[in-house]
């Protein structure tokens, strides 16, 4: 049978691992310092000279071998392998097993081990790397008699160690080819991603019902390549993938360095600033990617992926509690006028002197150190465009854009129902919420529709007081109206 395989790998470079039950054989190629392999053997202690060949001709790093049909009566010295370490999960029933082969010179430790009679047997071993990172092994075995119960079970046990990089190696005995929608739907939900794509199994009379048994699942598919071959040890094929160590992601942070800041040389450079010449040379821009990725599919276009960002994070709100009493009228006397204030140049050094300097910046990227250094300068400026802004009833859509960021709650990192939208907004924007929200709460008894008691709770919504309430105030006094 010819060999099929999705790159221009041989066998050679990968690292293998053999399950004694039925001989399969997977691999994983040594990257940087990694390789891994995996084997199906009906019986290991049968098979361990041949494995040795395997190992010696292959050299792998960590080698993975799924129905051992290991007892505790049987000593590791029995299936040893000069240079390495085994970790075992011996079988509880008939059939099964797990035994994982690391180097020496690796520093392993086993991280969950487990055998449920007639459901699985998983061992799950973590590794450090040399960067102080962490990668975890599993090697799994499921009979093809297994009952529903089998995959909720496996599944609360491998979501722990999702939250890093995994690789899962083993024999579930599901057709990954057409994999049944209840198990795909599972791995998505762990963001696994099964990465051998080719058949591993043939039957030599009717070739068409090829099947794909076996599994190299794993949270970081683009850190792999793969790889299928024969093999005589089994009747399924050798397969195999390579941990490419050299396209480690770099975590990139964005931050101003500040060591060397001259406050005088800024400000007076500040003062120099002819502000429109700079707005007329200010470039096009957007904070919009380019595309996103909604269930493999590739979305384009500024307004549809905001669209989908917006459908993301609406999807699932808050339901209010069931037990909150209905707002009672509050006992204050009803206010029939509003009317904001115009802000004036002390008002603003005062906004801009309490500011917090370690805060994020909004969309326009103005952090707000900068606002509290240059605010003797720039007060008068913000002040006009305040008042400006009262005065047309129009509130720039600017200070309106916030940077909705997922903030984590705790959890499960990969679930998006543990993060939670934050707004950031704009420096320039907080000015004049600062100045405004003293007359909101009393604005908005208008018709006795204010709890008593709750004022000040307004204080404290500060993305919401700038995003609705100034703008609904900015469209009431539009529309000539006394709110």
């Amino acid at each position: 049978m010819a060999v099929e395989c999705g790159h221009s790998v041989t066998p050679a470079s990968f690292v293998w691992t053999v399950c004694p039950a039925t001989g399969d054989v997977r691999m994983m190629k040594k990257c940087s310092w990694n390789q891994f392999t995996l084997s199906k053997l009906n019986k290991l202690t049968a098979k361990i000279d041949q494995i040795k060949v395997l190992v010696h001709s292959s050299n792998p790093e960590v080698l993975v071998i799924t129905e051992s049909w290991l007892k505790k009566n049987i000593p590791d010295s029995d299936i040893g392998i000069a240079g390495y370490n085994v970790f075992r999960q011996d079988r509880s029933s008939k059939a099964g097993g797990v035994v994982i082969f690391t180097k020496e010179h690796l520093q392993c430790s086993i991280a969950t081990s487990k055998s449920v009679p007639k459901q699985f047997d998983l061992l799950i071993v973590n590794i450090k790397l040399a960067n102080s990172s962490t990668l975890t092994v599993a090697g799994c075995y499921r009979p093809p008699s297994a009952p529903a119960c089998t995959l909720p079970a496996l599944s609360t046990l491998l979501a722990p160690h999702t939250h890093y990089e995994f690789v899962l190696l083993g024999d579930l005995n599901w057709d990954m080819l057409n994999p049944p929608a209840q198990v795909q739907k599972q791995w998505d939900s762990l963001n696994l991603s099964q990465i051998i794509l080719t058949p591993t199994r043939y039957d030599t009379k009717n070739p068409e019902k090829a099947t794909l048994l076996d599994v190299i699942l794993t949270n970081n598919p683009d850190r792999y390549k793969t790889g299928v071959f024969c093999s005589d040890l089994s009747d399924h094929c050798l397969i195999g993938c390579i941990r490419n160590g050299g396209t480690i992601k770099v975590l990139t942070t964005h931050r101003r360095i500040l060591k060397h800041f001259d406050e005088q040389a800024f400000l007076y450079d500040l003062a120099a600033i002819k502000w429109t010449e700079l707005m007329e040379n200010k470039p096009p821009s957007s904070h919009l990617p380019d595309s996103l990725v909604i269930e493999d599919t590739v979305v384009t276009g500024n307004e549809r992926i905001a669209e989908l960002f917006n459908q993301h994070f609406v999807k699932s709100p808050p339901k209010p509690p069931t037990n909150t009493p209905p707002p009672s009228p509050s006992s204050a006397a009803p206010c029939h006028s509003f009317c904001l204030q115009e802000v004036s140049e002390n008002d603003v050094l005062e906004v801009l002197s309490k500011l917090d300097p370690n805060k994020p910046a909004g969309l326009d990227g103005l952090d707000p150190f900068f606002f509290k250094v240059a605010a003797p300068i720039i007060a008068e400026a913000i002040s006009h465009l305040c008042n400006l802004s009262i005065q047309t009833a129009v509130l720039p859509s600017a200070w309106k854009a916030a940077s909705v960021q997922p903030l984590f709650k705790g959890g499960n990192h990969a679930d998006p129902n543990c993060y939670r939208p934050i707004s950031i907004l704009p420096c320039i924007a907080k000015v004049l919420e600062k100045r405004s929200s003293p007359s909101v709460p009393s604005a908005m008894r208008l018709g006795a529709l204010v709890i008593a008691g709750r004022r000040r709770e307004y204080k404290k919504r500060k993305c919401r007081n700038s995003c609705l309430v100034n703008s609904s105030v900015v469209a009431g006094a539009r529309r000539g109206q006394n709110e």
